[in-house]
């Protein structure tokens, strides 16, 4: 990078311009939590066939965690583009690149920790995950907080660093440092099957600080630190347009070039500058799988605005049938959220498939570009008030085995608080009569149930097999039942001549004409 397009301005207790004082305003309360933060950076390159899988693990990790970080550095000889291709690549990315001699790609470091292997901090994809965890629940001995503020007028990009020394016992040797990533920079990337309109995240975009950090000069347990730096956002890099809305921040923490101990990140703030509303829905933590139950659709909502987004409009169609909904929450600029869309009168076809489709139209009340998904599922498989459940768990201690109801509330959980050996679980369950019910296995961290494999059975009253799933991956696994089977049940009596007929399209119909019809789940010829 050109140093002189940043024109950086560091002190230690810096007089802010206007713009960046809101950067600097109440800080000192929002350190981050326990655990210090979790950073991944991630070696990849635009013609490495497997990195959209690193990309997907990265994303994964990051969903449901606020405090885990990626920098996507763009480096190496998968990185090297052709002449009509964008070049990724900055100098400090091939510097970090050459100090930690990555043997392939992707792959990543987690904190820069050599836990996994003495000899590298840089470990495989599979690994991230497990990684993550470790120092998700690790106390940092350093609180830190970032914020910042861009004025669109001057281009000034001003962030603002505390942090507080809070271990009794501190490493001498400390930096502090500072990057800009970037999202949705739209290029060319193998094994995406997308041409020139993949869209990668997080991508190390330069150094605010020197590449190796700022010495932090004689760490002591609770004193403070604060680190102000004002530089001019170049207009592009490389070639690449930098696009101020789609800007992250990151500081981090280390001990020499190595073991990172804090991690926090931020979004800018933004005065005098005007940046369309954006957004995009994606399939939920959980996709919608053969059967589905609940009084809402769930997805994955992503801001892709520089504001923060309070409200979405969706239009949902279910079996030819629509409706407008308005969901309402807090999703911070470039982030996303787990949301639940409710029906809003829809109801489900109990035969047949279920054909939807939810579109994105609107956030904070202005027009947005479409975005949809959709598909088709079955009603939940019928089954008595008894359920039996057979439940073996994983010994991760994020994972949740639990009963729901059709509204998504809690009726039933399986398995201990901490989970750190197997448990094997039999329980029956008597029901309420005509609900619609979920058994969930979930996943927290997107890596599955497995190493030892959870593994669960559902069974009704006369044994008859339910719902068997024998791996759980990803974030987790579903199944849905509704108590509306009355075989086996005393007092209650299933006369087939007085059951309504559906035809093929499973529309209900009393007195049908000729050809093939459903009753009781059995073809009838006519």
């Amino acid at each position: 990078m050109n140093r002189t397009l940043q024109a950086i301005t560091i002190s230690l207790m810096l007089t802010l311009p206007s713009a960046a004082q809101t950067a600097s305003q109440a800080t000192a309360s929002r350190f981050t939590t326990p655990g210090g933060g979790v950073l991944l950076e991630e070696f990849t390159g635009i013609h490495c066939g497997y990195c959209p899988q690193g990309h997907a693990i990265a994303k994964k990790i990051m969903r449901n965690h606020d405090n885990v970080y990626t920098i996507a550095i763009h480096s190496g000889h998968f990185a090297v583009n052709h002449p009509d291709e964008p070049d990724f690549r900055i100098d400090e990315g091939e510097q970090i690149d050459t100090w930690f001699s990555p043997s392939g790609y992707p792959s990543g470091m987690i904190n820069r920790s050599r836990l996994n292997d003495p000899s590298t901090p840089v470990i495989s994809r599979s690994l991230w995950p497990n990684m993550a965890r470790l120092f998700d629940q690790t106390e940092p001995p350093v609180a830190l907080a970032a914020n910042a503020a861009y004025d669109g007028s001057t281009s000034q990009l001003t962030i603002h660093v505390e942090g507080e020394y809070t271990a009794t016992e501190q490493e001498s040797d400390q930096e502090l440092n500072v990057v800009l990533t970037q999202n949705n920079l739209l290029g060319p990337q193998s094994g995406a099957n997308m041409g020139d309109d993949y869209s990668h995240q997080n991508m190390l975009r330069l150094f605010v600080t020197p590449l190796w950090g700022d010495t932090l000069a004689s760490p002591k347990s609770g004193e403070r630190f604060v680190r102000d730096y004002t530089i001019t956002l170049p207009s592009d890099i490389k070639g690449n347009k930098v696009i101020p809305a789609d800007i992250n921040v990151v500081a981090f923490v280390s001990c020499g070039k190595e073991n990172i101990v804090s991690v926090t990140g931020c979004k800018p703030q933004y005065t005098n500058y005007e940046y369309p509303m954006k957004g995009v829905i994606e399939a939920p933590q959980i996709p919608i799988g053969t059967r589905y139950g609940f009084n809402f659709f769930e997805a994955y909502l992503r801001n892709l605005s520089a504001e923060d987004v309070s409200t979405a409009t969706f239009d949902i169609t279910l079996n030819d049938v629509s409706t407008t909904v308005e969901w309402s929450g807090n999703i911070p600029a470039g982030k996303g959220l787990d949301i639940q869309i409710p029906f809003n009168g829809l109801t489900l076809a109990t035969k047949g498939d279920n054909i939807y489709e939810i579109t994105l139209r609107q956030l904070n009340g202005k027009d947005v570009k479409a975005s949809r998904l959709r598909g088709d599922f079955l009603f939940p498989l019928e089954t008595t008030q008894e359920v039996k459940v057979q439940l073996t768990t994983s010994t991760d201690p994020y994972a949740t085995y639990r009963l729901l109801d059709a509204d998504g509330n809690i009726v039933r959980e399986f398995g201990s608080s901490t989970l750190s050996e197997v448990e094997k679980i039999e329980e029956t369950l008597t029901l309420e009569a005509g609900k619609i019910y979920c058994f969930e296995a979930k996943s927290p961290w997107g890596d599955g149930l497995l190493m030892p494999n959870a593994k669960y059975y559902l069974r009704d009253s006369n044994g008859t097999l339910l719902s068997q799933v024998l791996e759980i991956n990803d974030f987790g696994n579903r199944s849905f039942i509704c108590t509306s089977k009355t075989d086996g049940i005393a007092g209650i009596e299933s006369d087939a001549k007085e059951a309504p007929f559906y035809d093929l399209m499973g529309r209900k119909t009393t007195k049908p004409g000729h050809g093939i019809y459903i009753r009781n789940g059995k073809k009838i010829i006519k």
